[in-house]
């Protein structure tokens, strides 16, 4: 069996797998930094500008981290100097963090629902015909 490493090198490449290794070695130093308890609560959704964009379960997690912020940034910044962070935004969740959102309906999506299960088949089947999918190579 290939190692995940190796596996990336080969699907994007070394740089760009270099790039997520060091990614998914902050995710998991930001977790240690937390804290056992802390990080089953409050999950890293995004890095925004030099900023970690985190979601907490409920607000008290919020107000903990907010007590334990100034020692998680220095911690972060020192660690991981290249992605010069310069601030931790912790938002509530909808639902739990790490749980997918609902789905926004967009106007397709409104006009599929209407749409009998017959017909929403018949319009995924005309999208993925081949005659389709030859226009969109092209």
């Amino acid at each position: 069996m290939e190692k995940a490493g190796n596996l990336l090198n080969s699907l994007l490449g070394h740089a760009l797998s270099r790039e997520a290794e060091k990614y998914s070695s902050f995710f998991h130093f930001f977790k240690d930094v937390l804290g056992e308890q802390l990080s089953r609560q409050i999950l890293i959704r995004d890095i925004e500008n030099h900023v970690v964009i985190a979601e907490a379960s409920h607000p008290g997690w919020i107000q903990t981290f907010s007590m334990k912020k100034a020692e998680v940034l220095a911690k972060l910044t020192s660690r991981y100097p290249d992605l010069k962070i310069k601030d931790i935004h912790v938002k509530l969740a909808r639902g739990k963090p790490g749980e997918p959102k609902a789905r926004e309906k967009t106007p397709l999506l409104g006009k599929m629902e209407r749409l009998s299960q017959v017909q929403q088949d018949k319009v995924v089947k005309q999208m993925f015909s081949p005659h389709k999918r030859r226009n969109l190579q092209e």
